[in-house]
């Protein structure tokens, strides 16, 4: 489903990126020592940078890493440095999507995240309704949204699927408006 009248292209980009720029970076992705930890239980160089990259990006922007997707090469070139890996190491990372799938849920499990649920979800749409009666802003509700998700350590879903959310719930504060207006 598009994301036409909610979002601009640059913002949806921006909501769905890792952090690039070096504050953003170091804040994120300063790997700790249980990261390191985790991140080397596994073999390889190039599962240890990837098992890092997907645990970067679902610290932030909080989703997953989706299968064949390339992360920007300054997160790369950061999270490998603290490894002492060379950053074109992830070019083979993924190659088993099982793998990927795996490092997934393992990450999901130490950072104490869980997937949204139907019911997480209808909480979610319900908590998002004062702020859609008070804006019409579809980047204010779109970045709530995703801010809430975070703080309730919930993977983020696609960014489709907060567009349903965030539309429902504009639809549905527009119809209360024009409900409970006074007749002239």
């Amino acid at each position: 489903m598009p994301l036409q009248g909610l979002l601009t292209e640059p913002q949806r980009l921006a909501f769905n990126a890792p952090a690039t720029d070096e504050r953003g970076m170091v804040r994120h992705y300063t790997l700790i020592p249980e990261d390191l930890a985790l991140i080397n239980r596994r073999r390889g160089d190039a599962n240890r940078l990837g098992f890092a990259i997907m645990l970067c990006y679902l610290k932030f922007p909080g989703r997953v890493l989706q299968q064949g997707e390339q992360p920007p090469a300054a997160l790369c070139a950061f999270v490998a440095e603290q490894l002492c890996l060379a950053p074109l190491q992830f070019g083979d990372y993924g190659e088993r999507d099982q793998t990927r799938r795996e490092h997934v849920l393992e990450i999901q499990t130490a950072l104490g995240l869980r997937p949204l649920t139907r019911s997480m979800y209808r909480e979610i749409a319900a908590w998002l309704l004062p702020t859609a009666l008070a804006t019409d802003d579809g980047s204010t509700l779109v970045a709530a949204v995703l801010e809430e998700l975070r703080t309730r350590r919930i993977v983020c879903p696609p960014l489709p699927t907060i567009h349903v959310c965030v539309q429902s719930r504009r639809v549905y504060a527009n119809f209360n408006a024009l409900l409970f207006q006074k007749c002239p």
